[in-house]
């Protein structure tokens, strides 16, 4: 905009509850067990406190667990709730560095609140490496915006925030790869 572009947000995922509360519940309620909470989306830190408010009254029922955060905008939201990551990586290009930081402190059981999008396969399998316990749980879905809601319009350039909004984009419109 600074620069004189006219800018357009066009919406082409939506974030909805997942298929089943039941693991979620399951995962807040027995918060105690786990010794960290990994962020990797200032989405996963506000579906996980929705959930977390619904169980518990106080952010102190979370005891000494700890927090992981990767990117800034996680980090952020993560403030937001008057808490702060006690790792953090800079970017999800950042995932080698968070595991890299990881030492026989950060080692435990981590609850990653996540996306039905989440690459936690390969999020796993690089932390476990590092002797790190991987319990994903799916806190909210992307679903991708019908077709009839994205207007036809011609663009110089997009900007896609995220994986989801791109294979949601290409998914309505196969014809623009």
């Amino acid at each position: 905009r600074e620069l004189g572009a006219e800018l357009l947000e066009i919406p082409t995922i939506k974030l909805v509850p997942p298929s089943s509360n039941a693991p979620l519940i399951e995962a807040v309620t027995g918060i105690g067990s786990y010794d960290w909470i990994f962020f990797t989306s200032a989405n996963g830190v506000e579906h996980f406190f929705d959930y977390f408010f619904k169980a518990f009254r106080d952010v102190r029922d979370l005891g000494s667990i700890r927090f992981a955060a990767v990117g800034p905008a996680t980090a952020d939201e993560l403030r937001a709730t008057g808490l702060r990551a006690d790792l953090a990586a800079k970017s999800l290009g950042g995932m080698q560095a968070l595991a890299d930081k990881i030492t026989g402190e950060f080692r435990g059981t981590y609850l990653y609140p996540c996306s039905d999008a989440a690459p936690v396969e390969k999020r796993g399998t690089l932390l476990s490496n590092v002797g790190v316990s991987l319990n994903a749980h799916i806190f909210y879905r992307n679903d991708r915006v019908d077709e009839k809601v994205l207007p036809r319009l011609h663009f110089d350039r997009v900007l896609f925030t995220s994986a989801s909004t791109v294979d949601a984009y290409f998914e309505n419109y196969p014809e623009e790869k």
